[in-house]
């Protein structure tokens, strides 16, 4: 059983991977009727409350009102089609920086939303994501992308394949102009809607082919 501030941060961490935005609850339009309907109040004091109930309806608000005022930046971005690569591909890149001040955080759905807002809190140079979860972290204002320096669509093919490219397409839109970035993308095809999707995301890009086999005698 929990007791004291943990209950608080045990309701929070609840709250907020819910996906439900809380603190915006005030902005919802409502209409009461009737005869009896009873006087509106704009604060918990005055309901005339036992001090104690008071005390933790407050320590509640305080849980639910977001820590992070400003969006969270990354000057690289790595987009993956799922969980297992973008963690897979976080890992990596916290094997490359280990030793240095360079932060990786991964983000993506399935999972409690207040965790991974927890770690971009403690700062991101890179952000390994996929495309859902972080389309709404950036129209939540969680993640500010504009001013990302290097940009990474990974599997390519997949995402197309997944129906994910209309999500890409929203996230690019919120990205500095191609000039202002360096862009990568990796496919294991490289099909015409790759080739469009390409030319809209990188730009005047360099087309490198990969020869099959060629980093394994047994693959024909």
């Amino acid at each position: 059983m929990l007791e004291g501030d943990a209950i608080f941060e045990d309701r929070k961490q609840t709250f907020e991977g819910s996906g439900i935005n809380f603190y915006k609850y005030e902005a919802i339009a409502y209409n009461i009727t009737g005869d009896t309907a009873v006087k509106s109040v704009n604060s918990f004091e005055e309901l005339g409350l036992w001090p104690l109930v008071l005390d933790n309806l407050k320590k509640q608000q305080d849980a639910l009102t977001p820590a992070m005022t400003a969006p969270a930046t990354q000057e690289a971005l790595i987009l993956s089609p799922t969980r297992e690569l973008a963690i897979q591909i976080r890992n990596e890149a916290n094997m490359c920086a280990n030793g240095s001040t360079v932060k990786t955080q991964v983000n993506y759905g399935g999972t409690a939303i207040f965790p991974q807002k927890q770690r971009l809190m403690k700062g991101c140079n890179i952000l390994v994501a996929t495309t859902g979860r972080l389309k709404q972290f950036i129209s939540e204002k969680i993640v500010d992308v504009s001013e990302v320096r290097y940009f990474i669509l990974d599997e390519a093919d997949r995402m197309f394949d997944m129906g994910f490219m209309p999500d890409v397409d929203t996230v690019v839109e919120s990205l500095p102009p191609k000039k202002e970035r360096v862009s990568g993308m990796f496919s294991d095809t490289f099909s015409p809607d790759i080739q469009a999707a390409a030319k809209n995301i990188l730009g005047d890009y360099i087309y490198i082919v990969i020869v099959v086999g060629g980093a394994c005698a047994d693959v024909k």
